[in-house]
């Protein structure tokens, strides 16, 4: 034979089942700030590993684009937000230009190498 709940063990049931969907919906929101914040994402890092200073320009599917002039051995790092989805396009000097790689709306940092042969794409995850 079961015995009928108390009215405080009603009251902490609907306690319950109104505190779980918040502390839920608050870690998902906050994980989405610490990803933001620490997780590099957005990020993109330009390396320039020639010998010869280059004016390098990315251009992202959304339509968005940064610019860089970057001397021999030197990087620079920048943070995009809506890149859209698809190749991205790195023109070197005006000149040499290639589309790589593939980015999405939610990017993990992302590494451009510029070398005398070609341009590598990279993405790192965390």
């Amino acid at each position: 034979m079961t015995t009928p709940l108390k009215p405080t063990s009603k009251v902490w049931i609907l306690v319950l089942l109104i505190l779980l969907p918040v502390s839920i919906g608050t870690t998902w929101f906050g994980r989405g700030i610490y990803d933001r914040l620490f997780m590099m994402e957005g990020r993109i890092l330009v390396v320039n590993s020639t010998g010869a200073p280059h004016k390098i320009q990315v251009a992202f599917p959304s339509g968005k684009s940064l610019n860089f002039d970057l001397a021999s051995g030197a990087t620079s790092e920048a943070r995009v937000e809506e890149t859209g989805e698809g190749s991205v396009r790195v023109v070197v000097d005006g000149t040499r230009s290639e589309d790589i790689g593939y980015v999405t709306s939610r990017n993990s940092i992302v590494v451009l190498t510029v070398s005398d042969s070609k341009i590598v794409f990279s993405q790192m995850t965390p």
